[in-house]
């Protein structure tokens, strides 16, 4: 796992742990630590304790497109593995819909040329509507970022964008419960909606006389999913980011994880989508 993934997914577990909790919580267990024997079904990603010894037992998940996760592995055998190490964490902001084949090597290139002149800027963009922003200090790679467009607040369930999060979404939740198997504790699936074009009011929970998308998807699942006791929301934080390629000045509307460490306040937001009674 990437460093910025793995602080990114502990900040985010240990936030909803502490909202939890009312206070801090303690890490006791990172199951999936690398090194560890492998077991059917896989691990969960973490094990907090409070100060009454109530564990808390949380896989994070995070919900994007099919179509998202294929334009990271791109990125990253076509531009993050042959540029190797860089003098920080950087971050390739693309549009779902803006990055072509033909410009991976432009991008490459670009990079390329500012690391053999002594300096990669904080800040620039390698082609239009493509932006490479230093997200850290320590020397790491170059981490795909893809920003998916909000679904319009009437999307139909036969949409192709929200039939492939749904498949996503199935997956994630039937993940998790084959994880948290065997694990005592309060066991809580936390899936990151920051990167799935979901509105927290919109599609989430309901609105305009329907339920929530993420309701309507989990309800058939909930007889099966034995070993799931919650599911958490972390819808994101919208931000307003200023265009510095903007001659009006305009700003524009982006949304941010809000488990993130670099926050100098994290506010974390969570929101519940469902609960098992008696736990």
């Amino acid at each position: 796992m990437a460093c910025r993934e793995y602080f990114a997914e502990h900040d985010a577990a240990a936030q909803l742990g502490y909202q939890l909790a009312g206070g801090i919580v303690c890490i006791v267990d990172k199951p999936d630590a690398p090194g560890r024997q492998s077991r059917p079904g896989g691990r969960p990603d973490w094990v907090f304790e409070d100060s009454r010894q109530q564990r808390y037992v949380i896989e994070v998940g995070r919900l994007v497109p099919p179509t998202v996760r294929e334009l990271e592995a791109v990125i990253l055998k076509g531009i993050t593995r042959p540029l190797g190490e860089l003098p920080g964490t950087f971050v390739l902001i693309a549009p779902d819909d803006r990055l072509k084949p033909e410009q991976q090597a432009t991008i490459r290139q670009s990079i390329e040329q500012h690391l053999q002149a002594g300096h990669l800027p904080d800040d620039f963009s390698p082609v239009p509507g493509i932006f490479v922003q230093r997200a850290g200090d320590p020397p790491a790679s170059l981490v795909p970022w893809i920003v998916v467009p909000d679904l319009p607040c009437n999307a139909a369930a036969d949409d192709p964008q929200v039939q492939g999060l749904r498949s996503e979404f199935e997956c994630i939740v039937k993940t998790a419960s084959a994880k948290f198997q065997g694990f005592e504790g309060r066991r809580i699936l936390l899936l990151r909606l920051v990167q799935s074009g979901l509105d927290r009011d919109y599609h989430v929970f309901p609105s305009l006389g329907r339920p929530g998308l993420l309701s309507e998807w989990l309800a058939p699942m909930t007889g099966t999913l034995t070993a799931v006791d919650d599911v958490w929301l972390d819808p994101g934080l919208r931000v307003w980011r200023q265009d510095n390629h903007s001659i009006t000045g305009a700003g524009t509307l982006q949304r941010v994880l809000t488990g993130h460490r670099y926050l100098d306040t994290p506010s974390p937001r969570f929101h519940r989508l469902v609960r098992k009674v008696g736990r």
